[in-house]
């Protein structure tokens, strides 16, 4: 996590971490504690707001794909078709990774996504965090912020770890599209509001409810 004077933020891996890292540590003169990706029930003692990034979890998924194809680290769970990746993870029942636990997803019904986004949320889910960077509207998102919180260096957001792929809808059909909102359903539903996706409506399933959201790019859903 990035610690400024002013708020916190909450890294999440594949949802502009580098970028953001780097901007608030030159813009708001923040400084680096603990390792990596911290769970933001850690921080929430620093009596500071919290800021995390988020990111369309259909887009999330093939950013990440593109991200592990060559890392040696996830050589046990990377396939390169991407469906056949899905649901090798959305099925794995074992803990492969201190941070990736698919046996506790798979007890939760939940993904990979789901479970990292847990970490913003206490053990009921209430969530955590106060002002949210959405990835596809960095630069507009952080000017919001900087009108709460003025930036001490006034800098733009460099991008770094870009991962290169096709847009991410290219990757997607029905079946993939349907098994995607049912594991990661209860982070669609907190944050419906800020997600935009390519797909439209999408069917109602049997353990899935459509709910008219104020985003009419995107369903809202819950669980029956």
């Amino acid at each position: 996590m990035i610690v400024t004077d002013k708020f916190i933020y909450i890294r999440l891996q594949k949802c502009a971490s580098t970028t953001l890292t780097r901007y608030f540590t030159d813009a708001y003169n923040g400084k680096a504690e603990g390792e990596g990706h911290v769970p933001a029930i850690k921080a929430i003692d620093r009596k500071l707001p919290l800021v995390a990034s988020i990111r369309n979890p259909f887009e999330w998924y093939v950013s990440w794909h593109a991200f592990i194809k060559n890392d040696k680290r996830y050589e046990e769970i990377y396939h390169k078709n991407f469906k056949r990746f899905m649901i090798g993870i959305y099925s794995r029942k074992e803990r492969c990774f201190p941070w990736c636990d698919f046996s506790e997803m798979n007890k939760q019904d939940i993904g990979v996504y789901t479970f990292r986004y847990k970490l913003m949320c206490t053990d009921d889910w209430k969530p955590l965090i106060k002002y949210w960077i959405r990835v596809r509207y960095i630069d507009e998102d952080l000017e919001k912020l900087s009108a709460v919180f003025p930036t001490i260096n006034k800098i733009k957001a460099k991008r770094y770890n870009r991962s290169r792929h096709q847009d991410y809808s290219k990757y997607y059909d029905g079946e993939l599209i349907e098994l995607v909102f049912r594991k990661e359903r209860r982070i669609i539903n907190l944050y419906s509001d800020l997600f935009v996706t390519k797909f439209g409506d999408i069917p109602d399933y049997k353990t899935l409810k459509f709910i008219p959201t104020r985003n009419k790019l995107l369903p809202r859903y819950e669980v029956q």
